[in-house]
């Protein structure tokens, strides 16, 4: 291998460690090894007592090809082969980094419960909860109409909007819930929210918002249904971190994706006039949203 090769390969591991560990310190740590052309890694996903460790072996041609998965303690080897390796629905795939994915899907596994204990070690159950504090869930039957952005792609991370009607806070956690359940938008590094109801007759405005890990992201997006005058919406804006820090273009493709999913979803106050007026002149536009 030549030196450049070398350099190449030290860039993406450090790239993906910093990624990694910038959101979950600690979770990715290096492993003596006596192979000279890969480098070695344990993967400890947070949150999980007791908590798994793998020992990932990343080649030299990574992330063009994907990691190895050496000893496993605490998750079966085949499971975690599976979901780094498993086709569409694997964390690898080629070009991209896909440690935080993989990761990602073992929590999700553990802390969803979707897997027996014999698979992987499981978190205990959070004693203060009560089903009183869980939102209530979308009516069966009924499917909430989410206008969806095309993705937004800037060095690897990758953002994309969603917004829906509201006209209660409890509707607020129900759409957030309602969306969630796509494990995909599930998980995403970022799921940024924000929603602004305006009362009838009384106009009395009730809002939140909640930056879910990216600081000062909901609260901008909450600045932007303000400025819009935007009544009974949530938004919420995905990101996938591809770990490259952006910087504050960050914030430019958050706010980019929200106001693309209040355009498509008519929120925007000329939007809004726009779908009147074609309702009036029996006109259709093309039917940009999606149901979850």
């Amino acid at each position: 291998m030549s030196d450049l090769e070398d350099e190449d390969q030290t860039l993406n591991i450090t790239s993906l460690v910093l990624a990694l560990t910038s959101i979950y310190p600690g979770s990715l740590t290096p492993f003596t090894s006596n192979l000279p052309s890969a480098s070695t890694y344990i993967l400890t996903p947070p949150d999980l007592d007791p908590a798994p460790s793998i020992q990932l072996i990343f080649p030299h041609t990574y992330p063009e090809d994907p990691p190895i998965v050496g000893a496993c303690h605490g998750v079966e080897k085949a499971l975690v082969e599976d979901l780094l390796l498993g086709g569409a629905r694997g964390a690898w795939r080629v070009g991209e980094v896909c440690v935080f994915e993989l990761c990602e899907m073992i929590r999700e596994l553990s802390q969803n419960n979707t897997t027996g204990a014999d698979d992987i070690a499981q978190p205990a159950a959070d004693p203060t909860a009560t089903a009183n504090e869980a939102p209530a869930a979308v009516p069966e039957g009924v499917q909430l109409e989410w206008a969806i952005t095309e993705p937004i792609i800037d060095r690897k991370s990758v953002f994309i909007g969603h917004a829906t009607e509201i006209h209660t806070p409890q509707e607020a956690k129900s759409a957030l819930t309602d969306l969630l359940r796509d494990k995909k938008i599930a998980r995403a590094t970022h799921n940024m929210v924000a929603w602004r109801i305006v009362t009838p007759g009384s106009g009395q405005v009730i809002q939140d918002n909640d930056d879910d890990g990216e600081t000062a992201a909901g609260s901008r997006m909450a600045h932007l249904l303000e400025l819009t005058s935007v009544q009974n919406v949530i938004v919420i804006v995905s990101r996938w971190y591809g770990g490259i820090h952006l910087g504050a273009d960050r914030f430019k493709h958050i706010n980019a994706a929200a106001r693309e999913a209040l355009r498509i979803g008519g929120f925007l106050p000329e939007e809004k006039m726009r779908r009147e007026e074609k309702g009036r002149g029996g006109g259709g536009g093309k039917n940009s949203k999606g149901r979850r």
